[in-house]
């Protein structure tokens, strides 16, 4: 309805009306919030982190195509929508997406950062939130080359290097049309939770938990699609997390 009923993927037409349904949806589920009065939880259970959409630098997710400007305004108003209601909450920008670039380098991880602290986004989030897919056989090693040290760059450049970096999506796609072998992402599995380790990032969310129907581009899981296990999946479990 946000959108005037186009296809899925495209933008509010009025972000004030995305701000409208946030409003609802942090007073719903907020900590102490009306779904946890109805639950009867009485110790703080509820969302507290909120992410402001998905890949809306990238070819999928903001159509006809991204628009930073537009995505900032919205940005906006759902960060203060959400502040009157829970200060204490933590705001996420959408993840950003690595085949952005493909488009327009404007568009890269870093580019459409820099762009939304032009638009003014800075105070309108907590996290610095990245998807840094390697569409290859690259080691998580290189994750600070590829992309996390454009992104510190340009962070430094806007005064805003205090924020953690988040990488909230990242994985290997195996199998016939895959990046890598079922031992190799294993592997790169424990190099990108090193990676962590290390302190180049905050937070490390490995996508996903089980392979999807398509061999082209939905075989990350650390199970296959019948839920056996692959090597992925017990390296998983072995860290010391």
């Amino acid at each position: 309805w946000a959108n005037k009923h186009k296809k899925e993927y495209y933008p509010p037409t009025n972000a004030q009306d995305y701000a409208t349904f946030v409003t609802e949806v942090v007073r719903r589920y907020k900590p102490n919030g009306v779904f946890a009065k109805q639950e009867g939880w009485t110790d703080g259970y509820g969302i507290t982190h909120w992410e402001i959409w998905n890949e809306q630098n990238g070819p999928w997710f903001w159509l006809p195509l991204p628009n930073v400007a537009d995505y900032a305004e919205m940005l906006h108003q759902a960060n203060s929508a959400i502040r009157k209601i829970d200060e204490s909450a933590v705001i996420l920008h959408g993840g950003l997406d690595p085949a952005g670039k493909d488009i327009d380098p404007g568009l890269s991880l870093s580019g459409f950062l820099e762009n939304m602290y032009v638009q003014g986004a800075k105070d309108c989030f907590d996290v610095v939130n990245l998807h840094t897919y390697f569409f290859s056989d690259t080691s998580p090693t290189e994750l600070n080359k590829t992309y996390l040290n454009p992104v510190k760059e340009t962070m430094a450049k806007y005064g805003d290097s205090r924020k953690p970096i988040w990488i909230t999506e990242f994985g290997y796609v195996t199998g016939p049309k895959g990046w890598t072998s079922e031992e190799r992402q294993a592997e790169f599995l424990k190099e990108a939770y090193g990676e962590l380790s290390n302190g180049s990032f905050q937070a490390l969310f490995w996508f996903a938990l089980g392979d999807g129907d398509d061999p082209a581009s939905e075989y990350f899981g650390l199970m296959r699609a019948d839920r056996s296990k692959k090597p992925a999946y017990d390296a998983y479990r072995s860290l010391p997390f």
